[in-house]
C-alpha cells in the first residue's frame, strides 16, 4: 500500500485528462470468444457502491468506484500496473447496467400484468 506521505506525490504523477470527441473501444464478434449472457445482473448492480471523492492531486471532485471495492463484484474490470496501482475499466460497466435495466423492466411488466 502507498504510504499516506508519498501518496500524493505518487498520485501527482499520475494525474493526467484524455479528450476527444469519442472512444471507440473494439466489439467486434470475430474478435471474441467464450460470449455469454451476462447473468444476475441485477444483483452485481445492488453489489456495487458509486462513491463521490476528491483526487488528492488536483483537489477536483468526481465520482465512480473505489477499484478494491469494485474487484470484489467485478474482478475483471479491475487493472493493475507494475506500481500497484490499481485502476478501472468503467466502459463494460455500461453493459451490466443495460441487463440491469432489462431485468428490472421485466419484473415491472410482471407487477404491471403486461406478461
Amino acid at each position: 500500500t502507498l504510504s499516506s506521505s508519498s501518496a500524493a506525490s505518487d498520485v501527482y504523477k499520475r494525474q493526467a485528462q484524455v479528450r476527444a470527441n469519442t472512444v471507440v473501444g473494439e466489439s467486434d464478434r470475430r474478435l471474441k470468444t467464450n460470449i455469454a449472457p451476462i447473468t444476475d445482473a441485477m444483483s452485481k448492480v445492488r453489489a456495487l457502491e458509486g462513491v463521490t471523492f476528491d483526487w488528492i492531486a488536483s483537489g477536483m471532485a468526481s465520482l465512480g468506484f473505489i477499484a478494491q471495492d469494485l474487484e470484489t463484484v467485478l474482478p475483471t474490470l479491475v487493472t493493475e500496473d507494475a506500481d500497484g496501482i490499481k485502476g478501472v475499466q468503467y466502459g463494460p460497466v455500461v453493459a451490466l447496467l443495460v441487463e440491469a435495466l432489462k431485468d428490472a423492466d421485466a419484473r415491472i411488466a410482471v407487477l404491471e400484468g403486461r406478461v
